[in-house]
């Protein structure tokens, strides 16, 4: 009985993974139930990666990072080569924050992005990079995530 039930649950995951964003309505186990898809998209991660065309106050060349063992806030953290400053996921705003400071999970930094939907990794976090500049947060469409690792994975994302 245990299987058929794992079996049911993984075909309903797939039938529910493949629907396009909206209500779902139906039963299970003769009970009323309801999903509501409300975004849905595909994350890529990598375990090492570099930010690129930082602003020159904060860092002369690109910083590397490097993939943590734990999960921070339900997400990869990664730390910057040869320093005690991190890369990680806040909830902000009711959006996805992808910071850098240093304290991890906190939403205290230097750098962030901030983007309408959460995302699995911050090489998600494409376009909305911005930097401290002194005296206010300036943005910095063109700094951006490459990941130099070979095996690149990609996650199909479901929230």
């Amino acid at each position: 009985m245990e299987v058929f039930i794992y079996f049911l649950c993984f075909f309903m995951l797939r039938v529910f993974a493949s629907i396009q964003k909206g209500m779902i309505f139906g039963t299970v186990n003769d009970q009323d139930a309801s999903l509501r898809v409300t975004w849905r998209g595909t994350s890529t991660t990598c375990k090492e990666f570099t930010l690129q065309n930082i602003p020159e106050e904060l860092s002369r060349e690109p910083l590397r990072f490097s993939q943590l063992d734990k999960f921070v806030n339900q997400r990869p953290a990664y730390r910057a080569a040869d320093t005690n400053l991190y890369l990680s996921f806040v909830h902000n705003q009711g959006e996805g924050t992808w910071i850098y400071g240093d304290q991890i999970g906190v939403d205290s930094g230097t750098m962030f992005a901030r983007i309408p939907h959460p995302t699995f990794t911050p090489l998600d976090a494409a376009g909305g990079w911005q930097a401290w500049g002194g005296k206010e947060w300036l943005q910095h469409p063109d700094m951006k995530l490459e990941c130099t690792t070979h095996h690149i994975i990609p996650v199909e994302i479901h929230i």
